[in-house]
Order: structure tokens, then C-alpha cells, then sequence
């Protein structure tokens, strides 16, 4: 057989090779009250400063790019906090947090809400903006629980379209306490002697 027909052949091959769909991921680290579920496994990679007191974070971002125009972005940490650390977390601290996440993604920083439940408490912000030439839909999240800070920045970009919307808000609905599960599910029905 001929270079130029072994060449075809493989180029063919790889064309039609049906491509592995991949699992959903879900994200719970360890130390972290928090879940969230992405449709394959995102990057993962520890972040950490300097000096002597010297602490790391994994950071997880997921991206993913739907055409030429559209794509979504997902940034999440998750910090284990002590006492005093949970302490300072004040609603006015959790939603300078989130601002602080928003000025650097170059978005207007629009108002943030806050609210508190199941012993838990978060601030949020949703925002427009653009970034070069495509308009981009902006949130940034921070969930306070009892021992730790779970942080969310996520962005659409391009133009809207159904495809990009649902991915966006499928991954989005699916951050949950960890125990959120274990809440909602009824009880088994006791056996009757």
C-alpha cells in the first residue's frame, strides 16, 4: 500500500472514530461544606502565597468553548477556616469578597445581595459587561458554612444562545451544601411488626 493511502486511510480513521463521551464531575473537596458538578473533570491546580505564613488553595477552572462566539468560564475555590478566620466573615466582609473578585474581571460592579439560611450565608452579584469585543454575563459568589469559604466566578461570553445558557445554568444550579442531599431525602418507612 502506498504512504499517500496509508496517510488517507488513518486521516479517515481518525474522522470517524466516535469521540469518549466524558462522566460528570463533581467537585467536594475535603474541608469544604460545598459540591458542585461540572459535565467532565475540571483543571485542578494549589495556588500559594508566599512568606512565612505560607497557605494554599486549589484552584478548579472549567472551561468550556461552545462555538467561534460563545463560551463559559468557571473559577471556584474552596478554604478551610478556623474560628477567628469564620469570624470576620461579617455580611459586610463576605460581600466585600465578592467584589473584590468582580473588579478584576472587568464587569461593573452592580449590587450585591446577601442572605442567610440553613446556617449558611452568601453574597452574590450578577452583572453585563464586555470584555475585547464580546459581551460577557458575569456572577461571583461567595458561600460562608460553619468551617469554610466556597467562592465562585462565572462567566458566559458571546452571544446568547440556548446550548450556552443551559451548560451555564446547569453547572450553577448544581452547587449545593454538602449535606443539601442528605436534607431532602425522605426517611425510609419504618417496618410495622
Amino acid at each position: 500500500m502506498k504512504t499517500s493511502a496509508l496517510l488517507g486511510f488513518a486521516a479517515l480513521t481518525i474522522m470517524t472514530a466516535s469521540p469518549a463521551q466524558a462522566e460528570p464531575y463533581t467537585y467536594e473537596p475535603k474541608g469544604c461544606e460545598f459540591k458542585i458538578t461540572f459535565p467532565e473533570k475540571p483543571y485542578m491546580q494549589q495556588k500559594c502565597t508566599s512568606g512565612e505564613d505560607k497557605k494554599c488553595t486549589e484552584v478548579v477552572t472549567y472551561t468550556k468553548v461552545l462555538s467561534a462566539e460563545s463560551s463559559v468560564d468557571f473559577r471556584i475555590t474552596c478554604d478551610a477556616l478556623n474560628e477567628d478566620e469564620h469570624a470576620a466573615y461579617t455580611p459586610e466582609a463576605l460581600e466585600a469578597s465578592v467584589r473584590d473578585m468582580a473588579q478584576g474581571s472587568n464587569v461593573d460592579v452592580n449590587d450585591i445581595q446577601s442572605s442567610a439560611k440553613d446556617g449558611y450565608r452568601v453574597a452574590a452579584m450578577v452583572s453585563l459587561g464586555m470584555r475585547g469585543e464580546r459581551e460577557i454575563f458575569y456572577t461571583g459568589q461567595s458561600w460562608l458554612g460553619k468551617t469554610s469559604l466556597f467562592r465562585i466566578e462565572a462567566n458566559m461570553q458571546g452571544p446568547q444562545d440556548d446550548k450556552t445558557d443551559k451548560l451555564f445554568t446547569e453547572i450553577l444550579k448544581s452547587m449545593a451544601p454538602k449535606d443539601a442531599a442528605r436534607k431532602t431525602e425522605k426517611p425510609a418507612a419504618s417496618a410495622k411488626p
